[in-house]
């Protein structure tokens, strides 16, 4: 060993970043504190991103209901059947899945990061909502409306994302249900606002004006958003090294894996395109358990919408309400969304974190599907109760209320179980795959909204409601096939260098990816350089993830990027590791690492000469550190 790696004074085998000559440096984080990291920005500003995005949100569903009041005087306006009418609700619907199409994996791309998509967005949405209202012909109204929806996909689609970008892993399910909470608020909202300017004696324009009223703040908000997609920083951070250096070989780790495709003609415009918009409907033919939560999705997101629908029916016709009264009943919505959370919580306290907490065990992706079992018998309750009581005036209205309340709780832990599950059961195309999720489920429930009318016209409230209720009651059992479902598309994984290589339960080991001989957990692992001499990676370990035994023909460099973990040489006790170690295996010693019990640890790996694994650390192994 050069005297370049003397051992410093962080422990055995462990040697400070800046005595090693690193021939490539990779620019990253300069600590586990690094304050440009979003995760570890101050509270008050995430709470400002919190309240921005969730804001956006709410504002951009209000908008696609907030039109249903004046929709109801278009075909005398304009001598157009209630169908064309509809479609200023359906096409803005059907908007929001054309857009995440396009906007999903846009933000993915650490060039462009997740705040452009938001601000053009934004500006085009608001741009359209005034033209909206001065035009006078029923194809612009449309058309425009669903150019609104095209507009508001980049939050819907991408919200979620840049929550996830700020919050810890176990703050996580929280803070993803509080955006939830509001994206399932905002339609709601609309009729509410514009129940009362239509009952007061407005022009049906005005609720049109109103969406401008409420996109003009929203746009000046997003504009002050800060950044928080980490490649997408540490991409910038990058060019201002360069700058500041002169130094051309300071690169992000997206820059290396960028020319490495170039390099290997994988970057090609075909290779994006097939990776952005093929390889998620591969997915969906090759995976019954997501085919399946999608069909579900497209189910439950029609019972929501058809809501718009039935609801003057009911309310008005029935119980004789006005506009305005009949936008107070959409309250039900947001109390059956906050009392949703108190079992969907529950679960994820006592079900999730706790034995994550207690003994490091890593639920399955599946087991985030264990709510909605439950959630997919509420829903179809709800709409029979709906059903049966929504058709005779002689019942209160409150009873239909606590049916469609209870839609709008089961609904929001459908979605929300669903979306953690396909986020950690296909990471590398989570973005996408929510994209042609949202393109399926917008473009159903487009159909639905328009087939509303004939529906109950033609079956009655009580038939309506009755029917979507026996149709999402008897798809319970594929959901409970799909919570047992272990199976995942063969080499999705493996795309792009982005290998998910095992999902297990440290209980037993037992795997439900492809059979692996390297790890233990869940890891990803992003390879850099392959051939006989050396292999260099960047490797992701989620808690109690870590390499089986394994000796490396020359040793090994570890450099720890972030987090904390463990490394144990055979015959010793394991040795911690933390942010900024850079650890020298020696040759022929054989060794594991892997991350901590509550944390994750990502470290750069340089291995030399050829990698020779063993059996796998047992659990009294790697607990042994305690």
């Amino acid at each position: 060993m050069s005297a370049d790696c003397e051992p410093g004074n962080t422990g055995d085998n462990v040697y400070a970043l800046e005595s090693a000559r690193v021939s490539r440096p990779i620019v990253t984080w300069y600590s586990a504190d690094d304050p440009e990291n979003p995760k570890n920005w101050p509270g008050w500003k995430k709470a400002v991103v919190y309240l921005i995005i969730c804001f956006y949100a709410a504002i951009s569903q209000a908008s696609v209901s907030i039109f249903t009041p004046s929709q109801m005087l278009l075909p005398a306006i304009f001598d157009i059947s209630i169908t064309v009418s509809s479609l200023g609700l359906g096409l803005f619907v059907f908007g929001y899945g054309a857009g995440g199409l396009l906007l999903s994996p846009l933000s993915e791309i650490p060039v462009i990061g997740r705040n452009p998509p938001y601000v053009v967005s934004i500006t085009c949405f608001t741009l359209f909502a005034i033209g909206a209202p001065l035009t006078n012909t029923i194809a612009g109204i449309l058309i425009l409306r669903w150019l609104q929806g095209v507009m508001a996909a980049a939050i819907l689609n991408t919200g979620g994302a840049s929550l996830a970008d700020i919050t810890t892993m176990y703050e996580l399910p929280y803070g993803m249900y509080s955006w939830a909470v509001f994206a399932f608020v905002g339609p709601a909202i609309g009729p509410i606002i514009s129940g009362f300017t239509i009952d007061a004696g407005y022009s049906w324009r005005f609720p049109l004006w109103e969406i401008v009223f409420l996109a003009a703040p929203t746009l000046i908000l997003v504009s002050l958003l800060p950044e928080t997609s980490a490649p997408r920083i540490l991409y910038a951070r990058a060019q201002r090294l360069r700058q500041l250096t002169q130094d051309p070989g300071l690169r992000s780790q997206y820059e290396v894996q960028r020319e490495k495709e170039e390099t290997t003609g994988k970057r090609s415009a075909l290779n994006l395109l097939y990776s952005a918009l093929i390889i998620p409907w591969k997915i969906h033919a090759l995976d019954p358990s997501i085919l399946f939560t999608t069909v579900y999705c497209c189910l439950v997101y029609c019972s929501y919408y058809l809501y718009f629908e039935v609801f003057p029916l009911v309310y008005m016709d029935q119980h004789g309400m006005s506009v305005s009264q009949m936008g107070l009943v959409y309250f039900c919505v947001p109390v059956g969304t906050f009392l949703a959370a108190i079992p969907y919580f529950a679960f994820i306290h006592w079900q999730v974190h706790a034995p994550m907490r207690r003994d490091g065990t890593v639920p399955e992706p599946e087991h985030r599907l264990v709510p909605a079992l439950g959630a997919s018998i509420i829903i179809p309750v709800g709409l029979f109760l709906f059903a049966w009581t929504g058709r005779s005036a002689h019942i209160h209205w409150i009873v239909p209320t606590v049916g469609a309340m209870l839609v709008a709780g089961g609904n929001a832990i459908i979605f929300q179980s669903i979306y953690v599950y396909v986020a950690l059961a296909y990471p590398r195309y989570a973005a996408s795959l929510f994209g042609c999720n949202g393109f399926i489920r917008a473009t159903v429930a487009c159909g639905a909204v328009l087939v509303a009318q004939p529906l109950y016209n033609g079956l009655g409230i009580a038939g309506g409601d009755l029917s979507g209720g026996r149709v999402v009651l008897s798809v319970h059992p594929g959901h409970v096939r799909a919570v047992s479902f272990r199976g995942r598309v063969a080499g999705a994984e493996s795309l792009h260098g982005h290998v998910l290589t095992a999902w297990c339960r440290l209980s037993g080991g037992h795997s439900t990816a492809k059979p692996t001989a390297t790890f233990t957990g869940d890891v990803y692992l992003d390879m850099i350089h392959f051939d006989d001499n050396a292999a260099i990676a960047n490797v992701t370990f989620t808690p109690c993830a870590r390499t089986h035994w394994h000796t490396h023909e020359h040793g090994q460099f570890i450099k720890v990027v972030a987090g904390s973990g463990w490394i144990c040489d055979k015959g010793d006790a394991p040795r911690r590791i933390k942010t900024g170690d850079l650890i020298w295996a020696p040759a022929g010693t054989t060794h594991w690492h892997g991350a901590d019990n509550g944390t994750i640890l990502t470290h750069l790996v340089v291995g030399l000469g050829k990698t020779v694994w063993h059996e796998a650390v047992t659990d009294d192994e790697y607990h042994a550190k305690a």
